[in-house]
């Protein structure tokens, strides 16, 4: 079960990522999503130390993958940023068939 939970938490964010982008041009739609794609790296952190706690990884496994998550943390904040702080772009040309 836990393996699971911390597969779901890891794939959620590039998921929401994904989604949010391809959902359309509109920068706060857009950072609703990466949003909740932070909200699932913090739990993917979450669970890295319940993994150290329970000894099921090393400290040294748990410190590189939260370093690697707290990047992703990070990431995911500055475009969060950008998209706020930038207007959307003009919607692409419609081309009929």
């Amino acid at each position: 079960k836990f393996v699971d939970q911390l597969s779901d938490s890891v794939r959620s964010a590039p998921r929401n990522i994904a989604e949010g982008h391809m959902r359309g041009f509109k920068h706060k739609d857009f950072a609703r999503f990466v949003r909740t794609a932070r909200g699932s790296e913090g739990e993917v952190l979450n669970h890295l130390r319940d993994a150290y706690d329970q000894r099921l990884i090393s400290q040294e496994e748990l410190e590189s993958t939260e370093r690697l998550t707290k990047r992703a943390i990070k990431a995911a904040t500055g475009l969060i940023r950008y998209l706020e702080a930038t207007p959307d772009p003009p919607p692409p040309p419609y081309k009929p068939n």
